[in-house]
């Protein structure tokens, strides 16, 4: 009876730390940090990693440009200060720094072994990097040293760390790369990149060395761009095309490369973040402009198999139950995206200013919800139940 209270006590308590919301088909979770978020007269910009697979860790710049990392934990916040009490702890100190006067890159990626990293890169106003910088942390040790000239990381299948520089791909028939702003790995260990002049760049042994092709990123914003790699080794980009927001992919059938346009709203402020899951599926997130409204919608994107991208709002605003009031999201952000280990996308974003906003966490979309799972909802899901119940509501 006593672990029943203990439990019950726990759930009310982490409910104060949840809210929800239904948009289209989709159920979001939202979870506020108690941290604040933001880069001077730069956009926000976070990025969301998974350590240990199932406990979401937010990298976000702070107003000096440089980074922290905050990640939830089965135990309250009660030695730190925050604007409210949460189960967010911070993780890392000035982790990264903005070495110039640039607009900031901030990304992040998860691997397979349970470790987590950030890279920051600073960005001229004509899309070239001027510095960047990574780091990599785990449970078990906290953070390695930064490292410096790293535009890009990713993790292979087996863990091992996979690093994107200005040399990183060598000149191809008498042409020099321009550097590499994202870098993914196939589980079949092909690596692609994609660098600052919009092409897209690929090697594997079969081909003997690296490859290049030209998907038809707007050349002006390739810096913003991002890449990933389905589970069969297909290549997906999302950045900037002439016409909006695009997302790319290699059409195996037709032996090109296929287009959509995800947003004809996009303003480059609003940096795409791609990811894959282990299922075969790609996910996209973005915050865009609501025209004429002066506001801003969270925008969650999702292509399984052969399938269209498939484009739902997430939100606008969330109510956040500690100050009982409704948060605006922050223009022109970057936001995270991963997937947990059950597959289910999880978005860091902040609301705001532009230039400052609290930090929050989106959750959870089921499109079937069972009783369990909407009983959950209702008291709040969070912390030492989060990975528990995501597991329950999917098994």
């Amino acid at each position: 009876m006593r672990a029943l209270s203990l439990a019950l006590s726990l759930a009310l308590a982490l409910a104060a730390s949840t809210a929800t919301a239904t948009t289209g088909t989709l159920n979001w979770a939202y979870q506020p940090t108690g941290f604040q978020a933001g880069s001077g007269s730069s956009p926000v910009q976070t990025g969301l990693a998974m350590r240990d697979g199932i406990w979401p860790t937010i990298f976000a710049t702070d107003p000096s440009n440089s980074v922290q990392a905050y990640s939830l934990y089965p135990v309250a916040n009660t030695n730190q200060k925050t604007q409210y009490p949460t189960y967010w702890h911070q993780v890392g100190y000035n982790l990264l720094a903005n070495q110039s006067s640039s607009t900031t890159i901030l990304s992040a990626a998860t691997s397979p072994d349970g470790r987590f990293g950030a890279v920051l890169t600073s960005v001229y106003s004509g899309g070239c990097v001027d510095s960047s910088q990574a780091i990599v942390g785990s449970s078990a040790s906290g953070f390695g040293s930064v490292m410096n000239g790293i535009r890009a990381i990713t993790f292979s299948a087996n863990g091992s760390l996979v690093t994107g520089s200005m040399s990183t791909i060598p000149p191809i028939n008498g042409v020099y790369p321009k550097g590499v702003v994202s870098i993914a790995v196939s589980p079949q260990g092909d690596t692609g990149a994609l660098d600052a002049n919009g092409y897209y760049y690929q090697q594997s042994s079969l081909m003997g060395g690296w490859a290049s092709a030209k998907p038809g990123l707007d050349d002006r914003y390739t810096a913003f761009a991002s890449l990933a790699m389905d589970k069969l080794g297909r290549p997906y980009i999302v950045g900037p095309a002439s016409t909006g927001l695009a997302a790319f992919n290699f059409d195996i059938p037709t032996g090109q490369w296929k287009q959509q346009i995800l947003s004809s709203t996009i303003q480059v402020g609003g940096i795409p973040t791609i990811a894959a899951d282990s299922k075969g599926g790609i996910g996209i997130a973005w915050v865009q402009e609501n025209l004429g409204s002066q506001t801003w919608t969270l925008e969650y994107a999702y292509q399984g198999g052969d399938n269209n991208w498939i484009v739902r709002d997430v939100t606008s605003s969330v109510y956040n139950q500690y100050t009982s009031n409704w948060e605006s999201l922050c223009p022109c952000q970057r936001v995270g995206l991963a997937f947990d280990d059950d597959n289910l996308p999880v978005i860091s974003f902040a609301t705001g200013s532009s230039s400052s906003g609290n930090l929050w966490l989106a959750y959870d979309p089921v499109s079937t919800p069972e009783p369990s799972t909407l009983a959950l909802l209702a008291v709040g899901v969070a912390a030492a139940m989060y990975a528990k119940s995501r597991r329950r509501r999917h098994a």
